[in-house]
């Protein structure tokens, strides 16, 4: 995945919602086979039995410890001809327009834990036919963890496609990312993408998410955190190298994080990810 279509669908990760309309676990017997056209999503876990899927004319195999990713709106039959039955977790749901473009992903991944899969079907399974008063946060932490799960594991790779979604803006991020200690200007940033600024700001919030201004903003608190996390630089030379005044940093750093700058580094000095691990092996 190139470098700027991949920091677009982080971007877009901060706003991605869904809405799950069904999820459940199904056998299909030998002799099974059913014919749609949804317009919704599907993510399909194969936990048992090996069954088949037409998706528009293409065919495929449906294995154990599978994950799969159905697109909306093709048509889709699938069954089963074996004497085992196959055992199926699965959910339709409906992505937010303009959030993560599902349609542009493989069609299936293998976790590598099935264990862990098939826990996280089973949890979005019990909370969606949960009564609970927190069962749509409980829904959606279980659907999300899917959604990570499958992201994680896709084999990414450029393409055309990717070119022409991000082609326009590639020189523009190349260039926020080598001049973040300079002045960054809003016309600047149109000029190298060839649009007038009223309309590249429309753009590149439809592209990204955020304002071209917050999308620089992010990349500074970034790229400080990182030095705060990862050498001992001095604040001011750190805001000075990401193109801020000190003061100004730190107000946003606490407002993004919850603390200041130096308060950040202090809680990483004491190396908090190796005590986290450890208190996890020690609970095994």
């Amino acid at each position: 995945m190139n470098p700027t279509y991949k920091t677009i669908l982080q971007n877009n990760f901060h706003r991605f919602q869904a809405d799950i309309s069904m999820a459940t676990i199904s056998e299909w017997e030998q002799g099974f086979v059913r014919e749609d056209l949804p317009v919704y999503y599907r993510f399909w876990y194969i936990r048992s039995g090996l069954g088949w899927l037409d998706l528009d004319g293409r065919c495929y195999s449906l294995e154990p410890g599978r994950l799969y990713l159905l697109p909306a709106g093709m048509i889709q039959r699938f069954g089963n001809h074996q004497a085992e039955p196959v055992e199926i977790f699965w959910c339709n749901f409906r992505p937010a327009s303009g959030t993560v473009p599902f349609e542009e992903f493989p069609l299936s991944v293998v976790p590598l834990r099935s264990d862990d899969m098939e826990q996280s079907f089973i949890r979005l399974v019990q909370t969606f036919n949960s009564e609970a008063f927190t069962r749509e946060l409980r829904v959606r932490a279980a659907f999300l963890d899917i959604v990570a799960a499958y992201l994680d594991l896709c084999a990414f790779c450029d393409s055309d496609e990717d070119n022409d979604l991000t082609g326009k803006l590639e020189p523009v991020f190349d260039y926020i990312e080598n001049h973040l200690a300079e002045n960054i200007v809003v016309d600047d940033l149109a000029r190298l993408a060839y649009l007038h600024p009223n309309y590249f700001i429309g753009y590149f919030k439809t592209m990204t998410g955020c304002s071209p201004i917050q999308y620089v903003n992010n990349r500074r608190l970034e790229a400080a955190r990182r030095m705060l996390q990862e050498t001992d630089i001095r604040v001011t030379e750190i805001a000075a190298s990401v193109g801020m005044q000190n003061h100004y940093l730190s107000r946003l750093f606490r407002q993004y994080y919850g603390v200041t700058p130096s308060r950040y580094r202090q809680i990483y000095q004491t190396d908090v990810i190796s005590r986290v691990n450890d208190r996890e092996g020690s609970e095994v």
